[in-house]
């Protein structure tokens, strides 16, 4: 329909190539890709190119890091990349069939899983795409060499995940790092495992993690299923923070 022809070929470097010409467009597919989610984010990556940035470049190589979902606020990412893969991410799971099946269930991961495997896009992808028409206080995060490499929140999330710290021994998430396996359900966790603000000395929050080895990754889903922050009457000046700001529990 747009003029493109998909090919599978033997890339070096590049997990996805564009190469218009008029109107006319091949896209090549690294033979590399074996996951079937992962190789229909790429040809759909390429059409957002085609589409949105045809009249910049007749050759276009997009490497395994353009189609990582590098989309959190600072990425270092170029905007076309972003914009690629937003592309993909609607064109793939449109918003009038995705967004209905995100608000009849409550957040899990085990959701996310059911709609990757239904629209047939990687749990990462689907994860980002759920993050935005969750109806509850969510965020994703992914973690690879026991490190937090990015998260994407809901609007209303509230808090911060701080980006580029290790992991916090008391997650879920750390449990794959120590080669132990991960609970299959959402767990309560302590809130500073995972969020920096002001919150209840007491307050627990949800976790429920699905380990990626092939990356040496991990990608967590978080929910706030409670109000945490503390209430203005209840204020202590002798709660304690850590140097890094974050909140602790009263001993």
């Amino acid at each position: 329909m747009r003029g493109a022809l998909v090919r599978d070929e033997n890339l070096k470097g590049a997990e996805a190539r564009l190469v218009t010409f008029g109107n006319r467009a091949i896209i090549s597919v690294s033979t590399r890709i074996n996951e079937s989610g992962r190789r229909r984010f790429a040809i759909a990556h390429e059409v957002g190119h085609l589409e949105l940035h045809r009249e910049m470049s007749s050759l276009a190589l997009c490497a395994a890091g353009d189609l990582d979902f590098k989309s959190f606020e600072g990425s270092a990412y170029p905007q076309t990349e972003h914009e690629a893969n937003s592309f993909a991410s609607a064109l793939l799971m449109p918003d009038f069939l995705f967004r209905p099946k995100c608000q009849k269930n409550a957040p899990s991961m085990s959701l996310i899983e059911k709609l990757a495997e239904y629209f047939e896009t990687t749990l990462t992808a689907t994860a980002l795409r759920y993050i935005a028409f969750c109806p509850e206080r969510c965020a994703v995060v992914f973690s690879q060499d026991r490190c937090i490499r990015w998260y994407k929140a809901t609007t209303d999330f509230g808090f911060h995940i701080p980006v580029r710290e290790t992991l916090d021994p008391y997650s879920l998430a750390v449990d794959f790092f120590d080669g132990k396996s991960i609970p299959d359900r959402l767990e309560s966790v302590d809130a500073s495992t995972w969020l920096r603000g002001r919150y209840r000395s007491n307050a627990t929050i949800k976790e429920q993690s699905r380990p990626l080895p092939r990356y040496n990754a991990v990608l967590s889903l978080i929910w706030i299923h409670e109000e945490i922050e503390p209430d203005p009457d209840d204020w202590d000046d002798r709660e304690t923070f850590s140097p890094d700001g974050r909140w602790r529990r009263r001993e």
